[in-house]
């Protein structure tokens, strides 16, 4: 870690960056890094989502984030970012995509608007033989033939095609300390940072990495700020108890 520039950590970044509508930018460079090594296309905050979820005590809380998202082709996707100490995550992730899903669309609502909700799980534990990030979808397909389940719908006067996997949830799951601090791809970066409190050193960090420095600075905040911050890691300590 640099001496002095010390940077906060990028679980409790992603809250603090939130508080500032006029500026998404560097939550949005991570979200859309980490959604590139799947074939989907940049995004940009929509909105931030308020759920149920939202009234869990804080100390026991780990979703970071509820937040809606565009990407360049106009698609919108539910984008959850939560933070996890235990190897429950998965039970977890399956039990807080279920409730975003009910959540957002209300009573009486017709299933047709259910949005395609993304799970991000930063976790601060690495398990046997595990590489740094894992992905999962739902794929339906014929037994027989392996042809995926495909469905067409009438939006207007458009007729729109889909597949199932558009409809289920789809997870992300990051396992911090198993990064091998290697930068090959645009997310290794952000991997790095969130391993380490710091941003690498290559010879051709993107545009992003100055902003992040800029930005998650620790002695750049003001008191109040950082009171609340080492608020934070104190609950984490706690939590692990």
């Amino acid at each position: 870690m640099s001496d002095h520039k010390p940077l906060i950590s990028f679980d409790y970044a992603i809250k603090y960056l939130l508080r500032d509508k006029r500026d998404y930018g560097i939550v949005e460079g991570f979200l859309s890094a980490l959604l590139k090594t799947q074939g989907y296309k940049p995004v940009k905050i929509i909105s931030i989502l308020k759920s149920e979820s939202d009234k869990e005590d804080p100390l026991t809380k780990k979703s970071l984030a509820d937040m809606i998202v565009e990407d360049s082709d106009h698609q919108r996707y539910v984008i959850e970012i939560e933070r996890n100490l235990k190897e429950g995550f998965v039970h977890k992730s399956c039990f807080n995509t279920s409730r975003l899903i009910v959540d957002n669309l209300g009573q009486e609502a017709d299933y047709m608007n259910i949005v395609k909700v993304i799970h991000v799980s930063l976790l601060y534990f690495d398990m046997e033989d595990t590489g740094a990030i894992y992905h999962g979808k739902t794929i339906i397909h014929d037994i027989d033939k392996n042809h995926p389940l495909k469905m067409s719908f009438k939006q207007g006067d458009t007729l729109e095609n889909m597949t199932a996997s558009s409809v289920f949830p789809e997870y992300f799951y990051i396992f911090i300390p198993s990064f091998d601090d290697k930068i090959q791809k645009d997310i290794d970066e952000w991997l790095y940072v969130m391993k380490h409190d710091d941003i690498p050193h290559n010879n051709h960090p993107s545009a992003y990495m100055a902003a992040v420095e800029e930005k998650l600075n620790f002695l750049k905040m003001t008191k109040v700020e950082r009171d609340h911050y080492l608020a934070y890691q104190k609950d984490i300590i706690d939590s692990k108890d």
